[in-house]
């Protein structure tokens, strides 16, 4: 599958895997579990994304064009880091559902 495919099956809820880009649970990885690119979550009867604002490589880039040419601006939510990324990936849905509707997204410590 080519990495354009996996972001439309990404964007659409489902599981893919192509080139250095893969998707795991509600999360789209670049290279590997240290960049992740999306996190993905359903608001209503929507998928709405969080999108990892770091620059990292040439090709994470590219990935980055490609997801963001096939989502919807009003689906994006917030831009964060990588680090506070990887705090979302920790918490459980419903805290994440929280940060969202409170927009809460003091996430530096």
């Amino acid at each position: 599958m080519n990495n354009g495919d996996v972001c439309k099956e990404y964007i659409n809820g489902d599981i893919a895997k192509g080139n250095n880009l893969f998707v795991e649970g509600n999360i789209l990885y670049s290279y590997g579990y240290h960049f992740p690119l999306a996190i993905r979550l359903i608001l209503g009867k929507k998928y709405k994304f969080i999108i990892n604002s770091d620059k990292y490589s040439v090709t994470t880039s590219k990935h980055k064009f490609l997801l963001l040419n096939k989502i919807d601006k009003e689906d994006i939510i917030k831009e964060c880091n990588t680090q506070e990324m990887q705090k979302i990936k920790q918490m459980n849905i419903t805290e994440v559902k929280e940060l969202v509707a409170n927009n809460l997204w003091n996430l530096k410590n």
